[in-house]
């Protein structure tokens, strides 16, 4: 039998009517700089364990978000409705 929890239920604050993204574009050069930063303090670590300044390495940082309809409203067009299967289900 399942077991019932009695947690309090969390949910997220709401969506601003603006979107999330940066509305400046100070704000997009500073996200830019912060991620090359990750890269920068790599290759000055590496740099500090051999002793000397060496090439930097072949990386790069790249970030993935990943979004999901969890609701389940296009059940039936995703998976029984004829036509082209969606590229989206994983």
């Amino acid at each position: 039998m399942p077991e019932i929890k009695h947690a309090n239920v969390w949910y997220p604050p709401p969506f601003p009517l603006q979107g999330r993204l940066p509305s400046r574009a100070i704000q997009v050069q500073q996200n830019i700089h912060r991620h090359g930063q990750a890269e920068r303090d790599y290759q000055d670590a590496l740099c500090l364990a051999a002793g000397r300044r060496v090439l930097p390495p072949c990386c790069k940082t790249l970030h993935i978000s990943m979004f999901f309809d969890g609701t389940g409203n296009n059940l039936n067009n995703d998976l029984y409705a004829p036509g082209t299967p969606h590229p989206t289900n994983i």
